[in-house]
């Protein structure tokens, strides 16, 4: 990977939309609006009557449309086709409609005017468009708050809108002046099929509708403006997303963010040169052109991470920003240095005026030695430098303009040039506005300094716990080198205190257990967490303790990417790290983190896994063992030779004999046996664990015999509480899932195994299971266990499970167990969460069957009890109005690992089955 030249530009798949997003101008609302329905003084209110079509593509048939008002609301039901009627008495304009879709979203439309009394309104993709764009909020949230925000639909809000949506959609789908709000719509006319156009364009280039509206949203020039406010990127979304004119681009198969186009990259080294460059990638072939002419192909290793075949290593964030570690070398000598890469974009000098805060590297008075630190620039609409503040030790910070001199003027070779009284060039500035509207710039200097920049905003505490999060991080030594590749890190918030302005978060140790660390959020000042050192930390596993250094941050608003400077220390020096959000949410084992991984999969590792079997095992074949995974040779050895995986597609595969594998978020592995052996297997990275590891209750979910000499199993369930030392003090046996009794003759205690795991031993002395456990990256335990008699189950720590959001996607792959141990084929599903009902605590979930049609499932969670969650069997009606038989599951979810656990009925009156589900990447 040469990032060293400027490059040119390659065409992309569909023209830019960042031009349009800024060319229209105006906005505001119009208080003479006539709603068409003025009802005189006096007089009884007439009926105000909204008729139109709704489709998504296909016609939103036999579904309910809502309609709010500035006065009035109401409701009606579309035909087979689509078509609506809705009379709303006393209705007054302008009013907001939405129509729901049958994988759980919605799509909305407005309408200001009418005539004599009625009005003719569409909703369709283009409709979510054009309020989105009027409102400058998602219409959504429009709709939920009509009351406060009807103004944002006026005459004259629409009338902009639908000028710069069409404006905007010119290359993608040419609207020729039509107004989507309000022209004829008829399933498979003119105007339907630019809706499939336009569909079909975001498909390809892997986008989705709602990407589009949100980022139509944020860079409104129609919307009202927002309430004045300290943050200048008021109204920007912090959730990292694609620029809005990357949106029609190609996308690479492993990484929706990373689209075909021109990408700006600025290298930081110990030169005097602060150029930066371009290079063309093609995000559908996997390559990069440098400015040369020469084409670096990008292996892929997971989501959204590459490596280049010089070893140089690319890592992209969800906004489509870049870190990378560039690898050349000279007479023998490997050197690495990192940088910062994103889509090339051009700005007004003008959008630039304002202050900013920065972190980066300093160099000393020699020019050798590079030290983290901070400071803020303010800038007027000309370019022209007014203040500057430097902070050399992160904290205490003086006025000081000795690092920016002059004014900032376009660069004929890109960004900004910083030009002296001299006229000479001391620094260039490269500019990048993410898809939710917030921008960050990169200033190089020709001592090598460099600063990455972000708006002033006060930082908020974690919204939610208990999630966990995963990040790549190169780290820049003193030296500006990048020496000790790309690492990764992973973290969970457990607790806020909100008077101190501070958060505690478990951080993953090298061990696989955690350890504590607490973050001040504004500190030192606005814009900056900073971590606090303490040494002598507990990890959860083991005897060791961890020492946590002190660093400082700086959040980039919706980028996806964190700059981080570690402060000095009497034995070590200061140091930056890019750190980079993971978008593929792997809980990759801490252990694992440096071990090598799949071209197409970073959750599988190399090195030994622990296989379990749900067969019965025979003198000269073991249903449990270890085997050895050569991750980047997709190679697999166990006591029987090798076997080579080949690729079919992310985290899947097929081996030499047929059989295929998936591999879940944490690395655990499920297969389903090729020719001649139908039977499931699971692995999972070894690993060795302490007996007082298994203290608290768990719950299981797996596969048994009732009898040994019964050839069949049955799905079954238990829950069971261990203390320190391993002994069982209660537990309940579940022998078809639902209904369970007490064990009142409890005797079973966990004893170290030297062969691995432990082993379940009874009163008697007899040990008939062993038990593994793998605690996943975010610090996870499962359990799982097997027999002799082909015997398998899962377990996971017992806890009461949520409600999922909705518009959360599922995406899964379904291996099927049935009653005699053998599997079916490997299947895909999703669905998608459509409502919520707290009171019931349940969801209803949208599924689609082999021909498309969707149809309605309804999850309760914590039943038959905590931890658990059931599918009710129903006979509901799909969207093509075909009967689908829901069967009946009860589910386990084995938190941290990726895949669920459920008892599954498979045909009415058949016995159950298991089924082994694991989520998609």
């Amino acid at each position: 990977m040469h990032m060293h030249h400027p490059g040119r530009a390659r065409a992309a798949l569909v023209a830019a939309l960042a031009a349009a997003l800024t060319a229209c101008g105006g906005g505001g609302t119009d208080a003479g609006n006539n709603n068409g329905n003025n009802n005189g003084g006096g007089n009884t209110p007439t009926a105000l009557t909204l008729s139109g079509t709704a489709v998504r593509g296909a016609a939103l048939g036999n579904v309910t449309v809502q309609v709010k008002c500035a006065t009035g609301s109401g409701q009606g039901s579309t035909d087979a086709n689509g078509v609506f009627s809705i009379s709303i008495e006393g209705g007054v304009l302008p009013c907001v409609l939405q129509a729901p879709l049958p994988d759980g979203g919605t799509l909305h439309s407005a309408v200001s005017s009418a005539s004599g009394g009625a009005a003719q309104v569409n909703i369709s993709p283009l409709t979510e468009l054009v309020v989105a764009s009027a409102a400058g909020v998602d219409p959504a949230t429009l709709f939920q708050e009509f009351e406060q925000r009807k103004e944002a639909v006026s005459d004259t809000a629409l009338t902009q809108a639908v000028s710069q949506v069409v404006t905007q959609l010119t290359s993608v789908v040419d609207l020729g002046g039509v107004n989507p709000l309000t022209a004829t719509l008829v399933v498979g006319n003119d105007l339907d099929k630019k809706i499939d156009d336009l569909n079909a364009k975001l498909a390809e280039a892997g986008s989705s509708l709602d990407d589009l509206a949100k980022s139509l949203a944020t860079n409104s020039p129609v919307a009202p403006a927002p309430a004045p406010t300290a943050d200048p990127d008021a109204g920007t979304s912090a959730t990292a997303s694609v620029a809005a004119e990357l949106l029609f681009k190609p996308a690479a198969a492993n990484c929706p963010s990373l689209r075909s186009g021109t990408y700006r990259f600025n290298e930081f080294e110990a030169a005097a040169d602060f150029a930066t460059g371009t290079v063309e990638v093609d995000a559908e072939k996997l390559t990069i052109k440098n400015a040369d002419g020469s084409i670096d192909a990008m292996q892929p290793l997971g989501t959204c991470r590459y490596r280049l075949p010089d070893g140089s290593d690319l890592v992209v964030s969800a906004a489509g920003v870049g870190a990378f570690r560039s690898v050349s070398i000279s007479n023998g000598v490997t050197t690495a240095r990192a940088g910062l890469v994103f889509p090339e974009q051009t700005h007004a000098l003008a959008s630039l005026a304002g202050t900013w805060n920065y972190l980066g590297q300093r160099a000393d008075a020699t020019g050798g030695t590079f030290s983290p630190f901070s400071g803020s620039v303010t800038l007027d609409a000309a370019g022209k430098v007014t203040a500057a503040t430097l902070c050399a030790d992160l904290k205490t910070c003086s006025e000081d303009l000795s690092l920016f001199s002059g004014s900032l003027k376009a660069s004929t070779a890109g960004g900004f040039d910083h030009v002296d009284a001299n006229n000479a060039v001391t620094a260039r500035t490269t500019v990048f506005k993410a898809g939710g509207g917030a921008v960050m710039a990169v200033t190089k200097q020709a001592s090598g300094s460099y600063l990455i920049l972000t708006r002033p905003r006060a930082n908020a505490l974690p919204a939610t716990l208990d999630v966990h999060s995963r990040s790549w991080n190169i780290t820049i030594n003193n030296a500006l080198l990048s020496p000790g590749g790309t690492g990764e890190s992973g973290n969970t918030p457990v607790s806020v205190d909100s008077a101190a302005q501070s958060y505690v978060r478990l951080s993953v140790a090298g061990n696989g257990g955690t350890f504590p660390e607490t973050l001040k959020v504004n500190q030192p000042r606005n814009g900056y967490t900073t971590r606090v050192a303490a040494s002598n930390v507990p990890i959860s596993v083991g005897t060791n303790t961890a020492t946590v250094r002190e660093f400082v941050f700086l959040g980039l608003k919706g980028m996806g990417i964190t700059p981080v400077a570690l402060t000095p220390t009497e034995t070590a020096t200061g140091q930056m790290i890019l750190s980079v959000g993971q978008t593929g949410n792997t809980f990759v084992a801490a252990e694992m983190l440096n071990r090598p991984f799949a071209p197409n999969c970073t959750a599988l590792r190399s090195g030994s896994h622990r296989l379990v079997s749900l067969e019965r095992a025979t003198a000269t074949e073991p249903n449990i063992g270890v085997v050895n995974i050569d991750a980047t040779g997709l190679k697999v050895t166990d006591a029987n030779g090798t076997s080579t995986f080949t690729p079919n597609g992310l985290c899947r595969y097929t081996n030499d004999n047929g059989a295929q594998i998936v591999v879940s978020q944490s690395g655990v592995i499920v297969i389903r046996g090729g020719t001649g052996d139908l039977h499931a297997r699971v692995a999972f990275p070894e690993q060795t664990h302490s007996v007082a590891e298994l203290a608290g209750t768990w719950n299981k979910l797996g596969m048994q015999s009732p009898d040994p000499g019964n050839s069949l199993f049955f799905p079954d369930a238990a829950t069971l509480t261990l203390d320190a030392a391993g002994t069982a003090s209660s537990a309940q046996y579940c022998v078809d899932v639902t209904n369970c009794q007490t064990v009142t003759d409890l005797q079973v205690a966990h004893t170290v195994n030297p062969a691995g795991g432990f082993d379940r031993v009874t009163a008697a002395g007899e040990a008939p299971d062993r038990v593994f456990a793998f605690r996943a990256g975010n610090g996870d335990l499962m359990l799982v266990s097997g027999d002799d008699s082909g015997a398998l189950g899962f377990w996971t720590q017992k806890r009461s499970n949520g409600l999922q959001a909705v518009g959360t996607r599922n995406r899964s792959w379904d291996l099927v167990v049935n009653p005699a141990s053998l599997q079916g084929v490997l299947s895909e599903s999703s669905n998608t969460v459509a409502s919520v009902d707290t009171a019931v605590q349940s969801v209803v979930r949208n599924r689609k069957t082999a021909s498309g049609a969707a149809y309605a499932e309804t999850i309760t969670v914590n039943k038959p009890r905590d931890g658990y969650n059931s599918r009710a069997a129903a006979t509901v009606t799909a969207s093509d109005g075909s009967a689908v038989a829901v069967r009946e599951f009860t589910s386990l979810s084995m938190r941290g690992m990726g895949f669920n656990a459920l008892k599954y009925i498979e045909a009415p009156n058949a016995a159950p089955s298991l089924l082994i589900s694991v989520n998609q990447p």
